[in-house]
């Protein structure tokens, strides 16, 4: 028998490891819940009748008849078993009733024909710690806790042959899992019964009457038990999380939205809570689909984490954001100088501000019919008056082309000479026809004149003012100083007539003719037309 029941226990051992990865995939135990725990197996006494403490399963130690009662029924050394309790973590508490079956403690081995020598009532409270209760599918336990105890002889109707005896226990086990609810459980028990006659009534040294013999054993009883049972969690086990899939795009664009969602195993257990790293600084996300828009280019690493209370699971994906591509853009297109006459042949500067991936490609349309390329500047001559409408066009890698326009507006040429109808006057101290500084820098405007436009000719009239000596001999003075001046800086004399005024007209006091009539007039008229 003792060797059909440990090759039981190897086997259901080795089941179970087997099965382990499918077992842990179904989740841990059941927490926080009530049990129900029935157990059957072998029953054992050692005591001052059985001191076999050394061979502890081996009935053939006893005599056959010692089994069978006066009705020929067998009486098998064996316990039945309901403990009902709370599973707090890895501890559980249970208080455990038993009945149980004991031949070897009856005196002289003998059952009578009511077969309840060796019946034993047992109330038990018992503390258990699983080992690895919320990861391993096979968990060894240790036990302990106390007892009290019925033991009954011959006599059932006399009550004084019912013992009461207490004391400690303790034990050792596996918890093998078969699902979520429900535990294989295996446990070996030996409980230290008090005083020592409580269970099988006789003391040490009281070996059949003969009190002063040692019959070699304690001054206490020793009950062994063997049991084989189911456990039934009343919640069920907690069922970690595990990813199943998990998607995620491989490549995305910079601040475009990417989503991301996570697919667990069916039966997890609830609440399950999800993050999210987006493998940047602080982007964090939660929940079964989530969504992060990457700012900058890169290469990241996304994590994501299920968890509940009964573990956690974690899968990465990896995340390629790309820089987005920028088309072709012309911010601003300038032209230096925009507006002139065509007077002689003009090149025009061009500037634009232009953005976009390279390689950008440039092409120029100056409105003449002339194109080119290069870059963002360019130059142009032009030479014929008209409105010119100058376009360019740059194109990028990806996008549309982008094109800017502006004008360039040249005009007809014309001779500001045909516009001069007067020159500077020059004014002379009285009675003086000798120029002074402020004469020679308004000659000197006069001068500039006459060099750009070759065309001009000047007619110089020298005025004097009343009260002036010698009027008309002054006033040619002062015309011929100012005709001697351009003379002098290189104006032909062929260009120049200088005449004597005399007296400003209109005047006829000193008080009339003041510093102003004592000049001389240089007046712009055409050569031809010049009157010596």
């Amino acid at each position: 028998m003792r060797r059909r029941f440990n090759t039981l226990l190897l086997f259901a051992g080795l089941l179970a490891f087997v099965m382990a990865d499918s077992a842990s995939a179904q989740g841990i135990r059941a927490m926080q819940t009530w049990y129900l725990y029935p157990k059957v197996g072998l029953a054992q006494y050692t005591g001052d009748r059985d001191p076999s403490l050394g061979d502890l399963w081996d009935f053939r130690s006893a005599p056959e008849e010692s089994f069978t009662d006066n009705y020929g029924i067998k009486h098998f050394p064996g316990v039945l078993a309901l403990e009902i309790g709370y599973q707090f973590n890895a501890f559980s508490l249970g208080l455990e009733g038993a009945w149980g079956w004991y031949p070897t403690a009856a005196d002289d081995f003998e059952v009578d024909s009511d077969g309840d020598d060796t019946d034993a009532q047992q109330l038990k409270l018992i503390g258990r710690y699983t080992f690895g209760y919320d990861r391993w599918p096979v968990a060894p336990f240790i036990q302990v806790g106390g007892f009290i105890t019925n033991a009954v002889e011959d006599q059932l109707d006399d009550p004084g042959d019912h013992r009461l005896g207490y004391g400690p226990l303790a034990g050792v086990g596996l918890d093998i899992k078969l699902n979520n609810h429900l535990s294989f459980m295996a446990e070996a028990q030996g409980l230290f019964s008090f005083p020592d006659n409580a269970f099988d009534g006789v003391r040490d040294n009281e070996d059949g009457g003969a009190p002063d013999e040692d019959d070699g054993f304690a001054s206490f009883d020793l009950l062994n038990t063997l049991t084989l049972g189911l456990k039934y969690n009343f919640k069920s086990a907690v069922v970690a999380p595990v990813i199943t899939s998990i998607d995620c795009p491989t490549t995305v664009m910079e601040d475009d939205m990417a989503n991301f969602s996570v697919t667990l195993n069916e039966n997890v257990t609830q609440p399950v809570e999800v993050r999210w790293d987006f493998g940047a600084a602080g982007a964090t996300g939660t929940g079964m689909t989530t969504s992060y828009t990457f700012a900058n280019p890169g290469t990241y690493t996304v994590s994501v984490t299920a968890m509940n209370r009964g573990g956690e699971a974690t899968e990465t994906c990896v995340v390629t954001v790309e820089r987005r591509p920028i088309p072709a853009s012309i911010s601003s297109l300038t032209a230096n100088p925009s507006r002139f006459q065509a007077c002689e042949p003009t090149t025009v500067t061009f500037n634009a501000n232009v953005s976009g991936d390279e390689p950008l490609t440039y092409a120029w349309n100056f409105g003449d019919g002339t194109t080119g390329t290069g870059g963002p500047n360019a130059t142009h001559t032009y030479s014929e008056p008209g409105t010119y409408t100058v376009t360019l066009t740059v194109t990028a890698p990806t996008g549309p082309a982008a094109t800017r326009t502006t004008t360039v507006v040249v005009e007809e040429c014309e001779d500001e000479c045909d516009d001069i109808t007067e020159l500077n006057s020059v004014y002379f101290p009285r009675n003086s026809s000798t120029l002074t500084a402020e004469g020679r820098a308004a000659l000197a405007e006069n001068l500039e004149v006459l060099r750009e436009c070759p065309d001009i000719c000047v007619r110089i009239e020298g005025w004097a003012a009343p009260g002036e000596r010698n009027a008309q001999q002054l006033s040619e003075d002062r015309a011929r100083a100012v005709a001697q001046y351009f003379q002098d800086n290189g104006i032909a004399a062929s260009r120049m007539a200088a005449v004597g005024m005399g007296l400003v007209p209109g005047t006829t006091t000193k008080k009339e003719g003041g510093a102003q009539n004592q000049r001389a007039d240089v007046i712009p008229v055409p050569c031809n037309t010049l009157n010596r």
